[in-house]
């Protein structure tokens, strides 16, 4: 007997669902106790540099910011947590909706990996909800801009990237994988001069921001950035993390660091974030371009690994990045993922997701991580109890 369609919904959401608006759920709360405590010097500080003393690279987020505050009378804080929030909830959603773009076995392998943005944020929220929350909606827009044939929305999409590539430039390393969705997707849904004038202006505003973000790269110090928050009343904190580091050069960032010690972790736990996607996809017919895939969206990100400390946030960068890919490959019908309908499995990939170590936003890891994170979830609620 078939069950009924309401009963297949039912469990469609407990199973991808139920785990994704958690995840959400949480990071919200984690956000709104950011702003009672007057803000994070990287979740929000990062946000709020900006150019009001001098040019300065990252600035764009910032300035706008700091210019709906002047035109609202409100706390670019409150601002900055409102759009936080907003971006957040977007992105989940927009998550939920590609679902049907895989099968349901391989969507919950990768919405369940230590790597992807929501264990990866939930296991280590400090590297949560940073500028790179901009463009993963952004490309997910896209995806979905292109499929509903929108012109309108692909526009929006554009809009969004120019805001994250001037925000940060670090973001522009996602380039290579808006084109493959651009060519490798969009042709077959754009018509050719729409496909070539989205590509153009997208390939105007990396070069613009490349441009930029050297350029003005020390302009301005960190201090005086800083002077201009705190005549918004903002408190000196705010200036402790990303501000603060905009003085700080790459020698600074790497003293101190073993660094053959910190690259055999991060190898480690980028072959524990990877290997259980690729041994699931190995009865793919199309193995040999999954792996394709996986140098190809990998590559674009290397350089960051010496240019800063976030090695957790680059290999998170290039998993989402693979992500994008299956789905565009997969949606192309250029690979074909197997159908497997077995609970074992599903429940297989699970346990090992939430023991296996999960990378931290810094270098090193987080020994159980999501399971870590779990437990001290659970226990900070019966103490509250």
């Amino acid at each position: 007997m078939t069950p009924p369609k309401s009963a297949h919904k039912l469990s469609n959401f407990a199973l991808f669902g139920f785990p994704l608006f958690f995840v959400c759920a949480y990071l919200l709360l984690l956000i709104s106790s950011d702003f009672y405590l007057g803000g994070n010097s990287w979740k929000q500080g990062d946000w709020l540099i900006n150019s009001n003393a001098g040019p300065t690279r990252r600035f764009l987020s910032g300035d706008l910011l700091l210019f709906l505050s002047d035109i609202t009378g409100e706390s670019p804080l409150k601002i900055l947590v409102a759009i936080q929030s907003i971006l957040l909830i977007a992105l989940f959603c927009s998550l939920y909706q590609l679902r049907s773009w895989l099968p349901a076995w391989l969507f919950f392998a990768f919405t369940t990996a230590p790597a992807l943005f929501p264990a990866f944020w939930f296991a280590d929220p400090q590297g949560s909800v940073r500028k790179e929350l901009i463009i993963f909606f952004a490309i997910f827009l896209q995806l979905i801009a292109i499929e509903r044939r929108s012109k309108w929305l692909i526009w929006v999409f554009v809009v969004l990237y120019a805001f994250a590539v001037f925000s940060h430039e670090a973001l522009l390393c996602f380039f290579p994988l808006i084109l493959y969705v651009n060519y490798g997707f969009g042709k077959n849904f754009l018509s050719p001069k729409h496909l070539h004038s989205h590509s153009t202006a997208i390939a105007f505003l990396s070069l613009s921001a490349f441009i930029f973000a050297f350029s003005f790269k020390k302009a301005v110090s960190a201090d005086q950035v800083c002077e201009v928050l705190l005549s918004y009343n903002l408190s000196e904190e705010i200036c402790s993390g990303a501000v603060s580091a905009l003085d700080r050069d790459i020698k600074t960032s790497f003293r101190n660091i073993n660094i053959w010690q910190a690259t055999t972790n991060q190898i480690a736990v980028t072959i524990l974030c990877f290997v259980p996607i690729l041994v699931l996809l190995w009865k793919t017919p199309e193995r040999r371009h999954i792996f394709t895939l996986f140098i190809f969206t990998g590559a674009p990100f290397v350089a960051l690994y010496f240019l800063g400390i976030d090695w957790g946030r680059w290999l998170s960068f290039h998993f989402y990045s693979f992500f994008v890919a299956i789905l565009v490959a997969t949606k192309n019908a250029t690979i074909r993922p197997p159908q497997i309908t077995s609970r074992v499995l599903i429940f297989s990939i699970l346990i090992v997701h939430l023991v296996v170590a999960a990378p931290r936003h810094t270098m090193g890891h987080i020994k159980f991580g999501v399971l870590e994170r779990l437990d001290n979830f659970a226990t900070a609620i019966f103490d509250a109890i």
